[in-house]
């Protein structure tokens, strides 16, 4: 607007552009105001130019943990860029939208962090331009400013200590994976490739291998029994190149593994095998014995074929049996069956040999009704193969000849 002492004034938040205004002047008599005849007058455009000045200034937003299925608002780029010195609206700003990697940014200056971003710092450049507030469109000539970004993701890593179960040291074989409770962000770590996290191998004991692909340590026959501390670090790799994120993202933990050796074997006490005449009775206890350093693991299971000659009888609740003037018998521990074949004895769940000891299970036996003097036939208990995690099977059977005669 020109005024009639010829200022020109500019209306507050005025877009930026070139704004043209045609004035008129005419010649007056000075002395009293008035407007000569004939006018004398004339014309003239002009134009004024509207410069606001744009400042995208670069945000500092706290470190981000990405989400593992949906994006994470990271924040408004906006929010400390000014258009002449005053912050940005929506209406007077217009944010060219953009993606760069993982980061994002709408045209209203928001900017999201894609799922399952690795560990970094991931820059983006926006731009943002003056619009008319009124018509929303660009102004002409153009008013931008450009500013780049740095969103750093930082994701929590933790390797926990895990505990597998126990693995026979005579014949070997593989644990669960030492990484199934190692988490990133709280979720469970993926190996291999496309995972998102490598191990490195700090102490190994010899005679196990820790298998660096799959977090499996492989137990090797005849080793000892004995708490074996693993040591190893997970660190957070990209999941599509399977380079280490950089700063690095790792931890530690040690976690051990138990390898135990068991070795059952049974014998068998009696005091007389000679049966002189039918129906002539005797005790005879059956001895479970654990000669390695290790308690029995699950249900040992031992059986004696039935005879032809002779029955075998038995008290499932026995304390004592007459062996050796008096033998103290463990039958409450074991439960016992039979068939047609055989007796089979079954150690309760919750009962355990311990290393270097031993359970005794008392019987009786006698001699039947018209059995031939000379008679001879075996008491035999053989431990089932692997029952209560025996793993040495050439003395698993034990026998007693006894005879009618």
């Amino acid at each position: 607007m020109v005024n009639i002492t010829g200022i020109c004034t500019l209306a507050p938040n005025t877009p930026s552009g070139s704004y043209p205004i045609t004035y008129t002047i005419c010649e007056v008599n000075p002395v009293t105001g008035i407007a000569v005849s004939p006018a004398n007058c004339d014309s003239v455009t002009i134009t004024v130019v509207v410069a606001s000045t744009i400042d995208a200034v670069a945000d500092t937003f706290p470190s981000q943990t990405p989400g593992t299925t949906v994006p994470t608002t990271v924040g408004n780029v906006t929010t400390n860029d000014t258009l002449n010195g005053v912050p940005v609206t929506a209406s007077n700003t217009d944010v060219t939208p953009v993606t760069t990697g993982p980061l994002s940014i709408d045209a209203t200056g928001v900017v999201t962090l894609a799922p399952n971003t690795p560990s970094g710092s991931y820059p983006i450049t926006y731009t943002i331009c003056e619009v008319n507030p009124v018509t929303g469109i660009a102004v002409s000539p153009a008013n931008c400013d450009s500013v780049t970004d740095t969103i750093v993701v930082s994701n929590t890593i933790d390797a926990v200590a895990e505990t597998t179960p126990a693995i026979n040291g005579h014949i070997g074989g593989n644990t669960m994976s030492l990484t199934n409770n190692d988490t990133l962000n709280g979720h469970p770590v993926t190996l291999g490739t496309g995972g998102n996290v490598a191990i490195t191998p700090v102490s190994v004991p010899a005679g196990l291998i820790f298998n660096t692909n799959t977090g499996i340590v492989t137990v090797a026959p005849n080793t000892p029994s004995g708490s074996y501390p693993i040591t190893y670090t997970i660190c957070e790799v990209n999941p599509v190149t399977g380079v280490p994120v950089s700063p690095a993202n790792c931890d530690t933990v040690t976690s051990y593994v138990v390898v135990f050796t068991t070795d059952f074997t049974p014998t068998i006490d009696i005091d007389n095998v000679v049966f002189l005449t039918p129906g002539v009775t005797r005790d005879f206890v059956v001895n479970i014995s654990e000669i390695e350093s290790s308690a029995s693991v699950g249900q040992i299971v031992f059986k004696i074929p039935k005879q032809q000659a002779f029955t075998i009888t038995y008290n499932p609740t026995a304390t004592t049996s007459d062996v050796g003037g008096g033998t103290i018998v463990n039958n409450n521990d074991w439960i016992i069956t039979e068939n047609s074949l055989f007796i089979t004895v079954t150690l309760k769940p919750n009962i355990v040999i311990d290393a270097s000891t031993f359970s005794s299970v008392g019987f009786k036996i006698s001699r039947k009704i018209n059995v031939p003097n000379q008679t001879w036939q075996p008491i035999t208990a053989t431990i089932v193969t692997g029952s209560g995690s025996d793993s040495v099977n050439d003395n698993n059977a034990y026998t007693v000849l006894v005879k009618a005669q």
